[in-house]
């Protein structure tokens, strides 16, 4: 019973930012959230910056983003939680409709001594229809 309340007052008491370019720009960042209930605060941080590859030839996706979830202070850059990811996406079009994307991602895990950055690298094939 405890737990449905909690949700339910998370849900009515939330705060949560955007911003977005409304022209077709080259840069575009997103959102900040803080939700509270009671004495529970959840503090999450997402941030995209995505480039528009439509100038660039044979550039198909330029993304750097950042996420935290669930953090007392999602904007302490310097001491990063299990709760981080960032990372990056490359795409190259090898023909027309056809990408090859290199996507960079780094997470951290706890290892019970300390937090350790877990590097993954994903090369992925798309295609456009």
């Amino acid at each position: 019973m405890a737990k449905r309340g909690l949700y339910a007052n998370i849900n009515k008491r939330k705060k949560a930012g955007t911003s977005r370019s409304k022209s077709k720009s080259t840069i575009t960042a997103k959102a900040y959230a803080n939700m509270k209930a009671d004495t529970v605060e959840f503090n999450s941080f997402s941030a995209l910056i995505n480039v528009n590859a439509e100038n660039i030839p044979k550039l198909s996706v330029a993304q750097a983003y950042y996420q935290r979830n669930n953090d007392k202070n999602p904007f302490d850059f310097g001491n990063p939680s299990i709760n981080t990811v960032f990372g990056y996406k490359v795409g190259y079009e090898v023909s027309q409709g056809v990408s090859l994307i290199w996507d960079f991602r780094q997470f951290y895990r706890d290892t019970g001594t300390g937090l350790e950055p877990v590097k993954q690298t994903t090369i992925e094939t798309a295609f456009d229809f």
